[in-house]
């Protein structure tokens, strides 16, 4: 696996990266090409995910319980605000997108450059 990155000092939060792998098919050899995040924006967006989801079924279990012994289910408001907290999280997501999309480019052009051939994004 070939990691290529911006350089370190233009780095940010949201900065991309290139992961390559080679591979051999019939013969020849073939480099296969995954743009995305850094491993740990990956790992803070899974983590804030996976901690509204959790709070959201313990929210959703408590509320009916709530409902069910006939007290104000309180609890089920804490839906609303972790939903919202979810959207959130998407739209932060697509802004972190955008503002990685001209590293994202420029990787691509260097590697377009190092291969000397125009390179098709699937």
């Amino acid at each position: 696996m070939i990691h290529i990155k911006i350089p370190n000092q233009e780095q940010h939060f949201w900065s991309p990266q290139l992961d390559l792998s080679l591979e051999e098919e019939e013969g020849q050899t073939v480099v296969r090409g995954y743009y995305g995040p850094k491993p740990t924006v990956w790992t803070v967006f899974a983590f804030m995910y996976a901690a509204v989801g959790i709070l959201g079924l313990f929210a959703l279990i408590y509320g009916f319980v709530q409902l069910t012994f006939g007290t104000s289910p309180w609890a089920l408001w804490a839906l609303v605000a972790l939903s919202l907290l979810a959207v959130g999280l998407y739209f932060s997501s697509q802004a972190g997108q955008k503002l990685g999309a001209e590293d994202t480019f420029r990787i691509h052009i260097f590697i377009e450059h190092i291969f000397e051939s125009k390179i098709h994004i699937h």
